[in-house]
């Protein structure tokens, strides 16, 4: 094996090493990303729909006419 060739093959597993690295932290930095706007969408889903079905059941108004059959038509 001559220099040449040496340092060819060195030069590839740099490329290679650092281009592994950089698509691992490209995936890293997106997987972040999605993460946090989907745990943002979740709260904010799970709050609406808590506030929604709470206001529901305790509205008193709304209790007695579901349960006389005035409900909502």
């Amino acid at each position: 094996m001559n220099m040449y060739e040496l340092l060819k093959k060195f030069i590839f597993l740099i490329i290679t090493i650092a281009a592994i690295a950089m698509l691992s932290y490209g995936a890293f930095v997106l997987y972040n990303i999605v993460m946090t706007d989907a745990t943002k969408r979740i709260k904010t889903g799970v709050s609406e729909g808590v506030t929604q079905g709470v206001g529901n059941s305790l509205n008193p108004i709304k209790m007695i006419g579901g349960v006389f059959g005035g409900g909502k038509r």
